[in-house]
């Protein structure tokens, strides 16, 4: 009897701790939802608890945010046209993680912030007259960030 007792205490503390976390990641979420720019003019894009893969057809590059919270984001930029020879891109990871696939032409230039994270640069830093300059500000927490050059 004695043992029932502690089981049900320790249920209840236990389902005490999820309605408490579950709490937090929803108002997490929305918070960092509502950091981010998603209206349809925008190339903005974020993700929450899911994931998502994220192609634009033949889109002009803007300046952008991209984000992830405990959730994975694929965004191929493969297609993108420039217009200038420099942007700015922001990316927000809390929990998850964003690979970015970007054209050959592409150089990086990315300053970071963040805690118990990792940034893969995995693209050729191109030179020459049509080299683009991305500059990334990455903000990375309890995530990964990758970056490639399409094939």
């Amino acid at each position: 009897m004695a043992s029932d007792n502690k089981l049900l205490k320790l249920s209840a503390a236990a389902l005490g701790l999820g309605a408490a976390y579950l709490t937090w990641v929803y108002k997490k979420g929305k918070n960092f939802l509502s950091s981010i720019d998603q209206i349809p003019d925008t190339l903005d894009r974020a993700v929450l608890c899911k994931t998502v893969s994220v192609t634009y057809p033949h889109p002009v590059m803007k300046d952008l945010k991209l984000g992830a919270f405990l959730g994975h984001l694929k965004a191929d930029f493969s297609n993108f046209t420039f217009e200038q020879d420099q942007y700015d891109l922001d990316i927000t990871v809390l929990h998850g993680s964003i690979d970015v696939t970007l054209p050959k032409n592409v150089r990086l230039n990315i300053t970071s912030s963040g805690c118990q994270s990792s940034i893969y640069n995995e693209t050729h830093g191109p030179e020459g007259d049509d080299t683009v300059l991305i500059s990334v500000y990455a903000n990375v927490r309890h995530g990964s960030l990758h970056f490639e050059t399409a094939e």
